[in-house]
């Protein structure tokens, strides 16, 4: 929950653009962690329980590192 509230301050003003938080129903994040961002008035969308393939955004970051940092020497 601290991790949650740090976050919530370091992003400062950029937070009121912000309208969802995306969620993978991971047991270490409870329903302290989302109600931090509740508070917030952010809304929190959950992916879908056994679908790996929901959580896009790591397969890219981890293939653009992959491509990107697999030609450096």
């Amino acid at each position: 929950m601290q991790q949650a509230r740090n976050l919530a301050t370091e992003l400062g003003t950029r937070k009121e653009f912000l309208r969802f938080l995306l969620g993978d129903r991971d047991g270490k994040y409870g329903q302290s962690f989302d109600a931090v961002f509740e508070a917030e008035e952010m809304e929190i969308l959950l992916s879908a329980p056994r679908a790996p393939r929901m959580n896009g955004g790591g397969r890219v970051i981890g293939s653009i590192r992959r491509e990107a940092l697999g030609h450096v020497p």
